[in-house]
This record gives C-alpha cells, sequence and structure tokens, in this order.
C-alpha cells in the first residue's frame, strides 16, 4: 500500500460503515474502495481534492504527509477578497474558517472548475 493510501486510511478510521459514507460522498461503488485498499485500481489519485474536503484535511498531507499549517499560503486579506462573494452563499460561515481551511476552499473551487472544464460543461 503506498504511503497517499495509509493517509487515507488513517482518515477514513475503523468505524464500520466510514468507508461506504465516503463512497457516498465520492458518488463512487463502495467496491471502489475496496479495490483501492487491496491494490487493484489508485483511482483514489484523482479524488484526492474531495477526500481531503471531507476529511477536513488538506491534499498535501494526503500527497505528501505534511500537516497542515494554521499559515496562509496567501495573505489572509487577499483570501478574503477572494472569499467575499463566497461568504454570502455559505451564511456567513468562511468568516470563522482558519486561513488555510479558506484556502481549501478555494482550491476546491478551482478543481471542480477544472473538472467541468474538462467534462466540457
Amino acid at each position: 500500500m503506498d504511503e497517499v493510501l495509509e493517509r487515507i486510511v488513517k482518515c477514513i478510521g475503523p468505524r464500520h460503515g466510514a468507508k461506504k459514507e465516503l463512497a457516498e460522498y465520492l458518488n463512487i461503488h463502495p467496491n471502489v474502495i475496496t479495490n483501492w485498499l487491496n491494490g487493484r485500481n489508485k483511482s483514489y489519485r484523482k479524488y484526492l481534492p474531495q477526500i481531503a474536503y471531507y476529511y477536513n484535511t488538506s491534499i498535501d498531507y494526503l500527497q505528501f504527509g505534511n500537516e497542515r499549517k494554521e499559515e496562509p499560503t496567501a495573505d489572509s486579506s487577499e483570501l478574503d477578497k477572494e472569499l467575499k462573494g463566497i461568504d454570502f452563499a455559505l451564511y456567513g460561515e468562511v468568516k470563522e474558517l482558519t486561513d488555510g481551511q479558506k484556502q481549501d476552499v478555494l482550491d476546491f473551487i478551482r478543481f471542480k472548475k477544472a473538472q467541468d472544464q474538462n467534462r466540457g460543461k
């Protein structure tokens, strides 16, 4: 099992039904996760942004094992400007996020936009 998958398994944890819940969130069949664990499939790599978001961690942690740091990767005011319109849509929840979490939100938004472009939407 590679290190990325080991960290995903660590996030999933031992709780009964956790794999099924992740599969539902990712909109994949639970057998896909079983195939990941058995080494038959490495498609988990394309789901890293969603997995990181689901487990409230960073893609950097999943890929490299680097723990999330609360230090912003961009200037705080810059992050706030980029998230200005989204704050209203999220009922003010953005204000309570750390800079690292705000960066994760922006990364996920960019990932989803790129994913839609790749699908031709």
